[in-house]
Parts: structure tokens; C-alpha cells; sequence
């Protein structure tokens, strides 16, 4: 769970890729973001890939974080370039945004 005094992200994950090294709600950029994923991004490495030839960092494995380095380069417009099964939320602090997705057959 985390909170401040705008949002709180709260909930229980089946964690299938890097458990150890993707806690949820996950911080990411000196906590400017905040998510919350459960399901599988079949195409992550790729987008992975793609993501550090552009010039991303990560620190983990996980599909969680490729979500992330997507939503910095193309805010909610990451949404037609994802292929799984999902359901997340992703909050920016800095713009006071709450972004909530699921996959397209609501799986």
C-alpha cells in the first residue's frame, strides 16, 4: 500500500516475472510515479529493447517497469503498443494524474 494526501494505491498481486525486484505499488523516478499491474505484458522484452536503445534505465526485470518507461515517453498513448493481459493503475504525482488501463478483451 502507499498513500499521500492525494491518492492511495492498494492491492494483492500474482507476481510471475522478477517478484523479488518489482514490489507493488512500484516508485519509480524519485516516486513521481506510482503503479499498480497485475496480468502480463507478452511483448515486454521487445519493448524493453526498444525502450534502452532510446536511452532508458532500468533496475528490474519486470514487465511493471517497462510500463512505466513507456507511460515517460508517451503518456497515456503507451496503451496501443501494449500485447497481454493487464490491468493496471499509474499515478503521476507531478500532474496529479491517475491513469487506469486494462487490456483490450478486459481479460
Amino acid at each position: 500500500m502507499w498513500s499521500d494526501a492525494h491518492a492511495v494505491l492498494a492491492f494483492n498481486r500474482l507476481a510471475l516475472i522478477d517478484i523479488e525486484g518489482s514490489p507493488q505499488p512500484m516508485p519509480y523516478a524519485q516516486d513521481r510515479y506510482r503503479i499498480l499491474f497485475n496480468g502480463e505484458i507478452y511483448n515486454y522484452v521487445e519493448l524493453r529493447r526498444s525502450l534502452i536503445a532510446s536511452g532508458h534505465r532500468f533496475r528490474t526485470k519486470s514487465d511493471t517497469e517497462v510500463l512505466v518507461h513507456l507511460y515517460e515517453d508517451l503518456g497515456p498513448g503507451l496503451l496501443p503498443h501494449l500485447n497481454g493481459m493487464f490491468a493496471f493503475a499509474l499515478w503521476d504525482d507531478r500532474r496529479q494524474r491517475l491513469l487506469l488501463a486494462r487490456d483490450r478483451m478486459g481479460v
